[in-house]
């Protein structure tokens, strides 16, 4: 059973999924992270930095979109709260929430092998009175880990989200639409640009690995997509094995020097992808073709990032010991 907890106060009303809680609570910044069956959390400050930079973003696209409003409304109403005042940090507030979600989600459970992820959202709460820090609620739930070495299908389907830099509640509602007519054997939908960008996916970030000139180059979108906090792991792991990057979508024209692909996602993890499909639904306009790749093995790039990673060389931050 699921579990919400709201600041440091379990809620008796629980929704059924995280994305039901998103749909709650619109224009919000969120994260979604894995706590293991050990208490641990990785990557905590990138987690509660992406929260923190996504309620200034939102703001600051409702204050410019506010901005023709009467001049009289400001000084009629009240001013902008000073937030300096706050006497807990929004790290020590994630903790808290998420310490509380996940223990009572352990005891529901009555499993603690059992990895959990936690899907933090930091509720912004446009009433004049609210606290400007915004509500914090943390929704957890026990969660079966994938087998990482089976490769998925994942289809190209939609343009780009308006806000690509803020991992945002709208997009849950907003790729619902998508993800009705994503066909049934694809995994995940893929964002792409009207240049023939294929920027991320619904909910990983995308990367592909080209033959080039110079060997291979694996590539991942940075303009136009969200910075993935598994993303960033990646590309750190392939700086350390010596491995090409390039910080660019890759794009469908360029589809026949295509060798390899893989999603990234901070609960999922590393996914291999065995089919890119454009299938005849997509919202892109384009015309419909697949890319297969071969089986996957010791030497491919997805193979050595993955076992680079499991090395645990990404930060870690113990929650709580069992």
């Amino acid at each position: 059973m699921p579990v919400l907890v709201k600041e440091t106060t379990l809620q008796a009303a629980v929704p059924r999924t995280a994305a039901e809680l998103l749909k709650s609570y619109p224009n919000s910044p969120y994260t979604s992270l894995l706590v293991t069956s050990r208490g641990y959390i990785s990557c905590l400050d990138q987690h509660c930095t992406r929260l923190s930079s996504g309620l200034t973003r939102l703001r600051s696209a409702r204050n410019s979109a506010a901005k023709d409003l009467a001049s009289d409304a400001k000084s009629n109403g009240p001013g902008e709260r000073d937030e300096s005042n706050s006497t807990i940090s929004l790290r020590d507030r994630v903790v808290l929430a998420v310490q509380l979600a996940v223990s009572s989600c352990h005891l529901q459970e009555k499993d603690r092998e059992t990895a959990v992820p936690v899907m933090v959202t930091l509720v912004v709460d446009n009433r004049p009175t609210a606290d400007p820090s915004g509500a914090l609620l943390a929704y957890a739930a026990a969660f079966v880990l994938l087998n990482e070495a089976e490769s998925v299908e994942v289809a190209c389907m939609a343009p780009p989200r308006q806000l690509p830099d803020v991992k945002h509640s709208d997009w849950a509602v907003t790729r619902q639409r998508y993800t009705d007519v994503l066909p049934a054997t694809a995994a995940e939908g893929l964002l792409c640009s009207c240049d023939g960008e294929l920027l991320e996916g619904f909910i990983s970030n995308l990367f592909i690995v080209q033959h080039t000139d110079i060997g291979l180059m694996v590539q991942t979108a940075v303009d136009g997509a969200l910075a993935g906090i598994k993303q960033r792991e990646v590309l750190e792991a392939c700086q350390a094995l010596g491995i090409r990057t390039q910080r660019k979508a890759a794009v469908k024209q360029e589809r026949h020097l295509w060798n390899e692909a893989f999603l990234t996602n901070a609960v999922r993890g590393l996914r291999p992808i065995r089919t890119i499909t454009c299938p005849a639904q997509n919202a892109l306009g384009w015309e419909v073709w697949e890319v297969h790749f071969p089986a996957y093995n010791e030497d491919s790039v997805s193979t050595r990032v993955q076992s680079y990673m499991q090395q645990g060389c990404q930060e870690l931050f113990q929650l709580c010991t069992y």
